[in-house]
């Protein structure tokens, strides 16, 4: 989990991922919420919450993700994990193959 702390980053979005399970979040692009909580009052400037990783393992089609949750809506979001450096975020069905790529940012 180690190589997963640390800032990431999609357009203005920005998540950062401690190292205890917490998750704070700015300026949350509107692809990465459901259309009617973006719309009711959710809060896109900032938000905490938790992440986890779930290595699947077992059988090879399946890749390990990070699961993210906002405080305070009650599901998780999927992020694919391509590299230590990279998620994957798929919009809609994964079968259409519209995704976010969201890259860590490196220390400088």
């Amino acid at each position: 989990m180690k190589d997963f702390y640390g800032e990431w980053q999609y357009k203005d979005t920005r998540y950062i991922l401690h190292e205890d399970g917490t998750l704070e979040v700015f300026n949350l692009d509107s692809i990465f919420i459901f259309f009617d909580d973006y719309h009711k009052g959710f809060n896109n400037e900032y938000n905490i919450g938790t992440w986890y990783i779930r290595n699947y393992g077992k059988e090879r089609f399946e890749s390990p993700r990070i699961y993210m949750q906002y405080d305070s809506l009650q599901y998780y979001f999927e992020f694919f994990i391509e590299s230590d450096d990279k998620l994957i975020y798929y919009i809609g069905d994964p079968d259409d193959w519209n995704r976010a790529v969201i890259r860590k940012v490196k220390p400088n």
